[in-house]
């Protein structure tokens, strides 16, 4: 500093950054001494991470430009300042200097959102060392925001366990002790929107997988006593461990019956109440021709200017949606493809493997064999997963693989299949999948995603006949297991569940001797039948007691010789009305040699299966020979058939 002379810029600086490196002191200690003066009272003041310099939250990005101190290793863009400032605080409070040194702290801490629960992830050092923990156990990239999620999740209890305590020193390893259980139980529930009335929850799959997360971390504490971490201050070694594992075990025998059970059931009972609306078909047609056109236009345009890259990112996000389309796969297993896995795919099977599978398929399946490149890659917890690609899906993709080679338009580091020019990272399936069915003019583009196309193609295959090795098959190119295939899946459709469920339940009322051996699919049912019978049992019970009617009415009429009588007024219509009926019993006449030999001619295999015909085809017999069926109704053709099998 004294080697440059007074009022120097560069002296100035100096000076600047060692009054801001006592500030931040001052801060750590809880004193607030900002660099800027302000009227405005509880503002939230960062510290900046090169000059240390105390900003409000909103000023934080715009001095960076202004900063004295050059970070010349630090990329431009790509910084979070708010999240750089909250590690900066989390480094300085660790006195022993570990934070500092693990992974998580590099790939995981910039990555998390700027807020209260972030600070205290980041400051307390056992849910710090549990992201560290997590990330051992994967080696994926992606992996990072589901370590950031489940640190915050910790953090968030252990906010709300100082809120009811009222006591904001508590750290997590205070915690892990039998009689805070109940402590920790009810912070849960809060943070699940536990209604204690109606014994549901807001968010029951948070509460639920909350105690997964503790068990964890008492393993985890339990550890870093025995190993004697510097940063673990415990008093009795052996009693602290004994009060860990107890309460490990109150988790493990009480977490189930205070929040997991009723947590599933209120999960389950969302999921049945809330209607499942798959994408309709002519949805998925649209889309999938929108997402063609636009990758054909796409392609045109690289043509004549290859260095686009607004338009490569679109024939690379086209393509994209078109493999998790046609695969009907989960986007995880999509976007993440390599570029190698498709340029370098190595065959696992040996020609002659090949040929004797070959030998086993129909001609039109292998025709298909041809024009369908297959890749391997890897899905969730490893397990290999295949792709189809189509020959046009395959142009599309062999296309921007060449621009890619030619034209530095995406960094040579970025080792994805799909990767995104400029960047060293991949694009967000979901968010492509919403932009592109906004702009397709779909029906419900709301309910357009990748696991609702999974659970349409599942439910679709109810439709077919499969045995269980094409379904096993079918299951394992999906992803899952048969088992989570029929149970998360496969959707019991109204239309589907009423028709077969109702069949069954008829069969139950008929009799099922006569269907032994038969499949529901073949056996034909006809529910007009049943209706039929009824209504003609109706008609039956109706004409009998018209007779007694009618015969009762005629016994009470008095009887009169004398011409010029008078006869009471409802006394002659009830006999009009009697006339009329008896005139229509007398229309009851049994079938003549003509009607009966073209009803048993239309209606040969009926009486051959003895099956009753249905309404419709009684009235369309009547309606084509009218003339020969004039005084026959639909009901009397029905029973007339009826007869016929009935008397063999």
């Amino acid at each position: 500093m004294l080697a440059y002379p007074k009022k120097h810029r560069e002296r100035k600086n100096i000076i600047s950054v060692i009054r801001n490196s006592g500030n931040f002191k001052e801060f750590l200690k809880g004193n607030i001494l900002p660099k800027y003066g302000t009227e405005q009272k509880n503002q939230n003041y960062y510290p900046c991470c090169r000059c240390k310099a105390l900003l409000s939250k909103k000023y934080l990005s715009r001095h960076k430009k202004k900063c004295c101190v050059k970070n010349i290793s630090e990329q431009s863009n790509t910084t979070n300042e708010s999240a750089q400032s909250q590690t900066l605080i989390a480094c300085s409070l660790d006195q022993n200097n570990v934070i500092h040194k693990l992974r998580v702290k590099e790939e995981v801490f910039s990555r998390m959102k700027a807020d209260e629960i972030s600070l205290v992830a980041k400051t307390d050092y056992l849910i710090s060392m549990f992201g560290e923990n997590y990330l051992k156990k994967h080696k994926r990239e992606q992996i990072i925001s589901v370590c950031s999620n489940k640190m915050r999740e910790l953090a968030r209890l252990l906010l709300e366990i100082r809120k009811i305590s009222s006591n904001p020193n508590f750290n997590l390893q205070d915690v892990l002790i039998p009689k805070l259980f109940d402590l920790t139980i009810e912070a849960s529930k809060r943070l699940g929107g536990y209604d204690v009335e109606k014994r549901t929850f807001t968010c029951p799959s948070l509460s639920a997988h909350l105690g997964t997360s503790l068990k964890q971390v008492c393993e985890l504490f339990i550890r870093l006593v025995l190993k004697e971490d510097i940063c673990i201050k415990v008093e009795n070694k052996e009693q602290t461990i004994k009060e860990t594992k107890r309460f490990k075990e109150l988790i493990e025998s009480q977490w189930t019956t205070e929040i997991s059970s009723l947590a599933f059931k209120n999960l389950t009972e969302k999921r049945w109440a809330k209607p499942v609306i798959l994408p309709l078909t002519s949805d998925i047609k649209k889309f999938k021709d929108y997402v063609t056109q636009e990758a054909d236009k796409a392609i045109i345009n690289l043509k004549e200017n290859p260095n686009n890259k607004k338009i490569f990112r679109i024939l690379v996000e086209a393509s994209l949606i078109l493999t998790i389309l046609f695969n009907r796969r989960q986007i995880r297993d999509v976007q993440y493809t390599m570029l190698k896995t498709y340029t370098e795919q190595s065959q696992f099977t040996s020609n002659q493997n090949q040929k004797e599978c070959e030998n086993a398929l129909s001609e039109t399946e292998k025709l298909l064999t041809k024009h369908y490149k297959r890749l391997v890659t890897g899905g969730k917890g490893s397990r290999s997963i295949a792709i189809l690609l189509p020959v046009k899906l395959q142009e599309y993709i062999e296309f921007f693989i060449n621009i890619r080679t030619n034209i530095p338009i995406v960094p040579s580091d970025n080792q994805y299949l799909f990767g995104c020019p400029g960047t060293t990272k991949w694009p967000r399936g979901d968010v492509i999948i919403r932009k592109f069915a906004e702009k397709a003019g779909l029906e419900n583009p709301n309910q357009f995603s990748s696991n609702k196309l999974r659970k349409q193609i599942a439910t679709v295959m109810q439709i077919l006949n499969l045995t269980s090795d094409e379904l096993e098959q079918f299951s394992q190119f999906m992803g899952h297991t048969e088992k989570t295939h029929n149970e998360y899946y496969k959707l019991p459709q109204d239309i589907y569940q009423t028709a077969k469920v109702s069949k069954l339940l008829l069969l139950m009322e008929k009799g099922v001797h006569k269907y032994i051996g038969k499949s529901l699919r073949e056996i034909d049912i006809d529910p007009e039948e049943e209706f039929a019978e009824e209504d003609s049992d109706t008609e039956m019970q109706m004409d009998t007691k018209l007779k007694m009617d009618t015969k009762l009415k005629m016994d009470t009429i008095p009887e009169t010789k004398d011409i010029n009588a008078v006869i009471p007024k409802n006394s002659s219509a009830k006999n009009e009305s009697t006339d009329r009926k008896k005139k229509a019993l007398e229309g009851r006449t049994p079938c003549n040699e003509d009607q009966i030999k073209i009803v048993k001619q239309h209606f040969k295999k009926h009486i051959q299966n003895k099956t009753a015909p249905k309404k419709q085809e009684c009235v369309d017999l009547y309606e084509k020979y009218p003339t020969i069926l004039y005084n026959k109704d639909w009901v009397r053709i029905k029973t007339f058939v009826y007869n016929c099998y009935r008397q063999k």
